[in-house]
């Protein structure tokens, strides 16, 4: 009985260990793909520009900005 416990614990460990093994090599694999992949194919920043109030109308900013107060309370 006490061989058979231990026969069966030494199984699963090693099952799981080559499991973890096999998973931290893929994940390697991938992570170099992945790097090689984006140098030949780099994303595109896009910048997105706020436009201000050119007009210097401060009366909108006040009431925006006393919406949201109105709003927190």
């Amino acid at each position: 009985m006490m061989n058979e416990s231990l026969m069966l614990m030494i199984i699963g460990m090693s099952t799981v260990f080559i499991f973890l093994t096999i998973l931290v090599f893929v994940m390697y694999l991938s992570s170099r793909f992945i790097r090689m992949i984006n140098k030949i194919f780099p994303e595109v920043e896009e910048i997105q520009k706020t436009k201000l109030p050119v007009n210097g109308n401060n009366e909108d900013i006040a009431i925006v900005i006393a919406a949201v107060k109105n709003k927190q309370n």
